[in-house]
């Protein structure tokens, strides 16, 4: 209950507030208030016990911070209004001790608070009267807040960093009840204190409250929106999305469905992945394939629009920036209008159907926008909210200020493609810059650093669409620490609608996204670190594209003077030195890429197997009429119908999903005899494939990304590949490849789609010394494949993979299981022949 507001002005003014101790330092308000600053009294007791004056304890804060004291006083006479004597005795021993930084407003020219202890000395605003007065949540709520965080500090259940944490989150972004959340579990025990900021983090970006998490014990107890979260949060704490908040809110507990162990969170991420793979999906916006395949088509024109405009971005920005006919406020206005009845965990029940939530009371949109094309069962209010999603996101206009008009044509394009662009245009990000001109003028860095000059297409068209891609799920006006995950994850399904980007590419772009913020890992050099970044970005230039992306990020945030020193060094130099030594044991492995598109143009027909209610309607080919009886494709062979869902709800960048597979060719194989049906997937990117060994690899089935890190970074123990292909060219041409020759043959080559690209490459023929040594070169490799192809017992491992059809080899496909053939018939995959 609070107390009324003259009683503690009375209280106050008598000097009536006292507590007989606190802690091992006593600290009292004296009985005869000093007026002013300059007026400081040393009351002393017992000898034991030290009293100090309220106004003392804040001069000394003041005097401490170079601010001005009687500012100080002000604020801390504002804070009297709402909290009780125990707290604000709290407040004083704890500022005292210099535990809680209070305030910094009006200051002297110099800023003294890094002697501050206990860590605390993050940023000049991280003040707790900042948060506590600051008007985006009621101060009666935070108050409150702060009373019940006071009394757990003064317990020892929690820091005075927490205290402000929470105090904070509060103020920007997490829910009353999140909050109350997660002072429960404190409180109760159920919750480290070590561990809150990851609290924060998590509940301030899902709507799954740790009590349902800590109370839940089987997954059927949770809504599909709430696997989903949950497995995004199991997921942060795997080797591959390294976020050490998340993983360290995991890992203290040991619950049910937040286990401590690797191994038991990534059987539950499986367990999850198997339940969406059986039939509850994550929708997303339609988007024609026309409309895709033209982007990509036209992305090389549109990036030169940007590289090559007269005025830029950011003059587009202090023009006004983009406009839209149906602006974005006046969406959220129409939307709200449908729900403004209901209470706000109503309003988020509705709003989670179109993939939007709405952050506590504020008014701010979280999420993206979902047009849903079956509307059956939905209310008319909801069939209200699906209406203006659609007149927003399909039929709205842009409206450029005058002199940019250079712009209309690409961004037009961009919106068409991901109409979830058009969401962010209007939108303010939490410094109240807006968010699609900057993920714009990134895009448009880019095109200006002269490293863009050096890179080939291939890359160009990766860095481009991350860039204009990179914060495309950041929330309105909030700070979203997981925003680079949450990006990653969102533009994880708006690849999926286009299939003529190859998984490769897919997984390149996501994996952009996800660690475009890789700088702020940079401190003092560690060989864990160089070694984590390393395979982040493995694969052919993207450590080249990651710091070019870093460089044009923090111009566009306009902060590189401050962090920019960071994209070269040491560090740098180490990670790009263990790259070179993963080149050097690089698997120029080729396999065919197969799309139902190119099936069909190869001779695919769609026809019915099967009769009466097990009659199925699939996509036939026979493998020779695709040309897999001269080159490879990689396989796994899951078995029974449910190995296959377990299997399939791995594939993709993200899922963890680390396969044991094999290279087979049609009629020239002696792989997976005995296997009737096994899964076949689109083209594998070199950087993929982190294991290859003729004969028994014995690497076993089922590995995450932390096995497949450590296969990655291993010696040649558990890789034949390279070596082969060196006694190869060794044989073919009596010369000596150096590692350092093939790690940057492997970067060069390993962007080609056939072996046979490799002569007739410049950059190769000048490491080799010309055209016949390259020719020679590319036979190695091809010679390595075919054997490959041929083994009886070859193991390769994979991971990221792209499901692309599925291969049998019976005679008549009626004969595959119906469960199979409904699967395969339910999501359009081929079936493919094989003799």
């Amino acid at each position: 209950m609070r107390i009324k507001l003259k009683t503690i002005q009375k209280l106050c003014s008598i000097g009536k507030m006292r507590r007989s101790r606190v802690g091992s330092v006593g600290i009292k308000f004296a009985t005869n208030p000093v007026k002013s600053a300059s007026d400081l009294v040393l009351f002393s007791g017992k000898a034991s016990q030290k009293i100090l004056n309220k106004s003392e304890i804040l001069a000394q804060y003041a005097s401490k911070n170079g601010l001005v004291a009687e500012e100080v006083s002000a604020q801390f006479a504002e804070a009297e209004k709402y909290l009780d004597e125990v707290s604000l005795e709290r407040l004083l021993k704890l500022t005292n001790e210099g535990k809680l930084k209070l305030y910094d407003g009006i200051k002297s020219k110099k800023l003294i608070f890094e002697d501050f202890d206990d860590g605390f000395c993050s940023k000049e605003s991280d003040t707790l009267f900042k948060y506590l007065f600051d008007k985006k949540a009621p101060i009666e709520e935070k108050s409150l807040l702060l009373k019940k965080l006071l009394a757990l500090e003064s317990e020892g259940k929690c820091s005075a960093r927490n205290v402000l944490d929470i105090v904070k989150a509060r103020n920007e972004a997490l829910s009353l009840k999140d909050c109350n959340a997660i002072i429960d579990a404190v409180k109760s025990g159920e919750l480290n204190p070590k561990y809150i900021e990851s609290a924060i983090n998590l509940e301030g970006n899902y709507t799954i409250s740790l009590c349902k998490l800590y109370n839940a014990k089987s997954l059927n107890e949770l809504s599909n929106s709430e696997l989903e979260q949950l497995r995004e949060i199991l997921q942060i704490s795997g080797a591959k999305h390294n976020i050490n908040a998340a993983n360290d809110l995991i890992c203290s507990v040991d619950l049910p469905l937040l286990p401590k162990s690797i191994a038991r969170r990534n059987n539950l991420v499986k367990q999850i992945n198997q339940i969406f793979a059986s039939g509850k999906k994550v929708k997303v916006n339609n988007v024609s394939k026309e409309t895709a395949n033209k982007f990509i088509y036209n992305f090389e024109s549109t990036s030169k629009v940007f590289e090559n405009a007269q005025v830029s971005i950011k003059e587009l920005e202090k023009a006004g920036g983009i406009n839209l006919t149906y602006s974005r406020d006046a969406f959220k206005q129409n939307i709200y209008k449908q729900i403004e009845h209901l209470s706000l965990d109503e309003q988020n029940k509705v709003l989670g159907k179109f993939g939007l939530s709405k952050i506590s009371d504020s008014g701010s949109l979280s999420g993206l926008p979902v047009y849903l094309n079956e509307t059956a069962g939905l209310s008319q209010s909801e069939i209200a909210i699906n209406n203006e999603i659609k007149r927003f996101l399909t039929e709205n206009k842009i409206v450029l200020p005058k002199g940019f008009e250079e712009y209309q044509a690409p961004l037009e394009e961009i919106c068409k493609t991901f109409p979830e662009f058009t969401y962010t245009i209007g939108m303010r990000q939490h410094d109240g810059k807006l968010l699609a001109e900057h993920m714009l003028r990134v895009m448009q860095e880019n095109t200006r650093n002269p490293l863009y000059q050096t890179l080939n297409s291939s890359d160009k068209k990766i860095l481009g669409i991350s860039s204009l891609l990179h914060d495309i799920y950041k929330p309105e006006l909030f700070k979203d620490a997981l925003h680079p995950l949450k990006s990653s994850f969102a533009v994880k399904s708006m690849l999926e609608r286009m299939p003529n980007l190859t998984p490769g590419e897919k997984n390149r772009i996501i994996n952009f996204v996800e660690n475009h913020h890789f700088l702020e890992k940079i401190g003092t050099e560690n060989p864990e670190l160089i070694d984590d970044l390393a395979y982040t970005f493995r694969a052919g230039n993207d450590f080249k594209l990651a710091k070019i992306f870093a460089e044009s990020d923090l111009k566009a945030e306009g902060i590189l003077n401050k962090y920019g020193s960071k994209i070269s060094g040491e560090t740098m130099d180490a990670v790009e030195n263990r790259i070179l030594d993963i080149h050097s044991r690089g698997r120029l492995i080729f396999n065919k890429d197969i799309t139902l598109d190119k099936a069909i143009q190869a001779g695919a027909k769609k026809v019915t197997l099967g009769e009466g209610e097990l009659a199925t309607t699939n996509w036939v080919v026979d493998a020779k009429q695709l040309g897999l009886d001269s080159e490879s494709v990689i396989v796994h062979a899951p078995g029974e119908f449910s190995d296959y869902l377990y299997a399939q709800s791995g594939f993709g960048y993200g899922n963890n999903g680390v396969f044991s597979c094999r290279a087979v060719r049609n009629g020239f194989s002696q792989g997976y005899k005995n296997r009737m049906e096994f899964c076949g997937f689109r083209h594998i990117d070199p950087s993929d494939i982190c294991f290859s060994k003729g004969g028994n690899g014995g690497t076993g089935f089922g590995k995450d990304y932390d096995a497949a890190k450590r296969l990655f970074l291993n010696s040649n123990e558990h890789n034949t590949f390279n070596i082969k292909v060196k006694e190869n060219y060794f044989n073919l041409t009596g010369k000596q490849l150096s590692d350092k020759d093939y790690a940057l043959i492997y970067k060069e080559a390993s962007y080609f789609d056939v072996p046979q690209q490799i002569h007739s490459n410049s950059a190769i023929q000048k490491i080799l010394g010309g055209e016949e040594n390259a020719l020679k070169f590319e036979q190695a490799v091809i010679n390595e494949n075919d054997a490959l192809a041929r083994a009886s017992n070859c193991e390769l491992v994979a991971q990221d993979l792209e499901l692309g059809w599925v291969g049998t080899r019976r005679t008549d496909p009626a004969n595959i299981d119906y469960l199979w053939r409904k699967e395969l018939q339910d999501n359009n995959v081929l079936i493919i022949r094989f003799d």
